[in-house]
């Protein structure tokens, strides 16, 4: 997996089929501090992430293990994710997005 990637996996809470972005892999550190995400000390460029959405929050740093991925979702105010249940193990990962034909979001 590489960071960037989005990947599906079974809900470490309840099994359901998830889908969310790589932001970092083992042995990254991973933050967000006032909206913005922080991968070993460097502000991560998302434009397709409205930082407004959740102005004011932070999270971490965490350390993400060796054979893990820390993993968000682009709606990140109501995304239930690597900030709630840690990171994920690679080995569970059951895919990884290769194409995309198009969008059903609008601008």
């Amino acid at each position: 997996m590489d960071v960037g990637d989005i990947v599906t996996f079974p809900s470490p809470q309840d099994g359901t089929p998830t889908i969310k972005r790589v932001v970092a892999a083992g042995g990254q550190r991973v933050a967000i501090r006032d909206a913005e995400l922080v991968v070993d000390e460097q502000v991560v460029d998302e434009p397709y992430f409205d930082h407004a959405s959740i102005d004011g929050v932070y999270f971490g740093p965490v350390t993400v293990p060796v054979g893990t991925v820390f993993v968000i979702g682009d709606h990140r105010e109501t995304s239930i994710d690597s900030r709630a249940y840690g990171p994920i193990r690679t080995a569970d990962i059951e895919g990884r997005l290769v194409l995309r034909i198009g969008s059903i979001c609008q601008s």
